[in-house]
């Protein structure tokens, strides 16, 4: 009788393993599972930051270009003298001597920089 104990114990001992087994390994299994989604989310992730990275790099080139423009318009409204008449108003070009109206010029870079109520 104590062989036969001493069988059944052994059985039990057994039947628990296999099934910790078991369940080690579908955990495990479950947990490759999900490493490999992270991975594929990481992947994903960084090919967002670096398409974010040149996008905001396009727009920075872009921005430094518009403040070139703007310092050029600068530039040349500082070679732009106004003349005053009483009977017209010119504005002189003191770079090449060209006479521009006023109005036109007023018309056309009135709205630049002006703030509507």
């Amino acid at each position: 009788m104590s062989q036969e104990k001493g069988l059944n114990r052994l059985e039990e001992t057994v039947q628990k393993l296999l099934e910790n087994y078991s369940l080690l390994k579908a955990s495990k299994e479950e947990l490759e599972k999900r490493i490999l989604e992270k991975d594929q989310l990481i992947g994903e992730l960084n090919s967002k930051i670096n398409m974010l990275q040149s996008e905001r790099g396009d727009i920075s080139g872009r921005v430094d270009a518009l403040l070139r423009q703007i310092d050029e318009w600068e530039d040349l409204a500082d070679e732009v003298t106004v003349v005053y008449d009483e009977d017209h108003i010119e504005e002189e070009d003191t770079s090449d001597g060209e006479s521009v109206d006023a109005d036109l010029v007023d018309s056309r870079q009135g709205k630049l920089f002006s703030i509507e109520p």
